[in-house]
């Protein structure tokens, strides 16, 4: 399991490298960007369908029964898992090193991003609702793609229908992935780590077990934070096309 991250994780900094390459043409700024955004994009495909086959084999989990059950093993989702864990270390690396450019939400996130899936993958812990939030990777297709496209091509791509079309499909699959299905999908979660911490876990101060109240805390206190920065994201883009269509109205009434 472990020598699958690491060879995962090697793969993904090949990628990179194999990006950049292939972007020889573009200026260096762009070559970077051009390259990190195919690795996110390439992950984003992966999780996505991945994810798909997990929940297309064990259901959507809105019933609460795999999140009752902590320990309940899930094999469809070791893989998803091992993936996005050694993609995670590739972004909070890539994060790290540009830090201005990304941002300190950015760090967070792959902060926790790693950290969850750590837990997940270490002590067989909460696979299903794991697979269950990497389905939102989705969003990222559209988003990456369309910032390949402004990447490549600078500002006249705003002007195309393959920007248009990738700007709404990201903004409606954001909606619809990460705030109505993560959201119902997450209460679902947390009101079950609230039953298991009413009704008693395994305390256990010495070591992590996935049945253990430290396990329990910790993922609610992940999941806690990866809500509101999807939250924070969602208010950003709302904030955007909002202003985005003032100023149309505007332009218009000029015309």
């Amino acid at each position: 399991m472990l020598e699958a991250v690491v060879l995962g994780c090697v793969a993904w900094h090949a990628l990179e490298a194999a990006a950049y390459w292939l972007h020889h043409k573009s200026e260096e700024v762009h070559r970077r960007h051009l390259a990190l955004l195919s690795v996110r994009l390439a992950h984003a495909f992966a999780a996505t369908l991945l994810s798909l086959r997990v929940l297309w084999k064990e259901g959507l989990g809105m019933d609460g029964a795999f999140d009752r059950a902590p320990c309940h093993a899930v094999p469809t989702a070791d893989s998803v898992v091992q993936v996005s864990l050694a993609w995670g270390l590739w972004e909070l690396w890539a994060v790290c090193r540009d830090l201005e450019q990304q941002g300190l939400l950015m760090l967070i996130h792959a902060v926790v991003l790693v950290g969850s899936q750590s837990l997940v993958l270490g002590l067989g812990y909460m696979r299903h609702f794991m697979a269950s939030m990497l389905l939102t990777e989705v969003t990222e297709v559209f988003f990456s793609l369309r910032m390949i496209g402004l990447e490549a091509h600078g500002p006249p791509f705003r002007a195309t229908a393959a920007d248009h079309f990738l700007r709404r499909t990201f903004i409606g699959s954001f909606a619809i992935m990460r705030f109505a299905w993560a959201g119902s999908r997450t209460v679902v979660h947390l009101s079950a780590i609230a039953d298991g911490l009413m009704e008693g876990c395994v305390v256990q101060m010495n070591s992590l077990r996935c049945d253990s109240c430290t396990s329990l805390v910790a993922d609610a206190t992940g999941t806690v934070v990866q809500t509101a920065l999807n939250m924070w994201w969602g208010a950003q883009i709302t904030h955007k096309v909002w202003r985005g269509r003032i100023r149309s109205k505007a332009r218009q009434k000029e015309v």
